[in-house]
């Protein structure tokens, strides 16, 4: 969870403001907020363009999402909140490892992807939460639970190990839940005067009223090996 800036360093200037921008870990997920730029989500999956091609076998390509907010096209100056997902390919992939936390990522185009890579418009949040089944009764009542985001303070899940939290692991979670939370036409146009000072209000405010949440659940069919 990137809470007050982007790792892009692509991030333009905006009036969304940090500290009532992050509470990702409320009863409901739709009440969520994830920070100024949201979840920079990062993971590995086999490269969907290889499938094609029967003698070529399936490479793990690493993928990334993430919020820029910046100009939409060269000739528009105008700023908006963007939802990005870049792909490095597998040879890429191979090349810089398997470490999604190390600075070949941090680098390269899982960090600054370009205005090709953008999937959705006036995106103002985005966010995750990761379940893990319980099964063992020594941790619990069996069922899903959430492990990402505990609580406020919770900005980082580095899934490592099939090890339940409760005792000392990040286990790879079995189900994602995503959280997007879009602007209307109308409220984008509101945003984009408010944020440009020719109105006044309070952000969140505006935002909560000019924009549509939308969830999905996720089955994750991985596991760490």
């Amino acid at each position: 969870i990137q809470p007050d800036a982007s790792v892009s360093g692509l991030w333009g200037p905006s009036s969304k403001p940090v500290g009532a921008s992050l509470d990702p870990a409320p009863v409901k997920l739709t009440q969520a907020r994830f920070g100024v730029s949201g979840v920079w989500l990062r993971f590995f999956t086999a490269s969907p363009w290889l499938k094609a091609n029967a003698n070529v076998p399936l490479s793990p390509t690493a993928v990334s999402y993430q919020i820029i907010r910046r100009a939409a096209t060269p000739s528009d100056p105008v700023p908006h909140y963007m939802l990005y997902r870049a792909e490095v390919s597998p040879q890429d992939t191979f090349a810089a490892g398997y470490d999604l936390s190390s600075a070949n990522y941090a680098a390269d185009a899982l960090a600054r992807p370009g205005l090709t890579e953008v999937i959705a418009d006036q995106v103002i949040d985005f966010g995750i939460w990761f379940y893990y089944p319980v099964r063992d009764p020594e941790d619990g009542p069996p069922g899903l639970r959430r492990v990402f985001p505990m609580d406020s303070a919770d900005l980082e899940y580095r899934a490592s190990a099939d090890v339940a939290v409760e005792r000392g692991g990040r286990p790879m979670p079995a189900v994602a839940e995503v959280f997007m939370r879009v602007l209307t036409p109308e409220g984008a146009r509101l945003m984009t005067a408010l944020e440009a000072g020719q109105n006044s209000g309070d952000w969140w405010t505006m935002a909560v009223a000019h924009s549509r949440v939308f969830t999905r659940r996720i089955q994750l069919k991985a596991a760490s090996s």
